[in-house]
């Protein structure tokens, strides 16, 4: 069984419990929550952070190489190209990459660095979607007792 197997099938656990706490009108604090849901999802994401096998596709390599040539000095999109071909979206979308390049230049150990930025990102993603799921499961009175602690 993968990590990410076993990832899948803890989430799905997570998931399933969240649906009977929520049927069964469990309150949890929201300050208690976001932190839990924060640390957990960190926690899970981890196991994945240094595992080989998984990267992040076959573009972006192709958009790593691109990258570098803007960042050697190609300015002509018509000269932007990679193993996979030519430049097929807006060159904008290049200066997104150049920063990942530049830490592709300073350590042997970029895709780690980059992939645990993506977890940092995609868990701070999680905590403002349930803050603004508690705004609109609220009380329509305006009396929310989770808002409270």
């Amino acid at each position: 069984m993968t990590i990410r197997a076993v990832h899948r099938n803890f989430a799905d656990v997570i998931l399933a419990v969240a649906v009977v706490m929520n049927l069964l009108n469990f309150n949890i604090k929201r300050n208690k929550l976001l932190i839990t849901l924060f640390v957990l999802n960190m926690a899970l994401s981890f196991c994945e952070l240094f595992e080989i096998t998984m990267r992040y596709g076959i573009d972006y390599n192709a958009y790593i190489q691109q990258a570098g040539a803007v960042y050697n000095g190609e300015r002509d999109y018509t000269m932007l190209s990679s193993h996979l071909g030519p430049c097929y979206y807006p060159a904008g979308h290049i200066w997104h990459y150049i920063p990942a390049y530049w830490i592709h230049l300073q350590t042997d150990h970029a895709e780690t660095i980059i992939k645990f930025g993506t977890h940092i990102i995609h868990s701070l993603l999680i905590v403002f979607v349930t803050k603004i799921s508690y705004v609109y499961t609220r009380d329509p009175k305006g009396k929310d007792e989770s808002a409270q602690a």
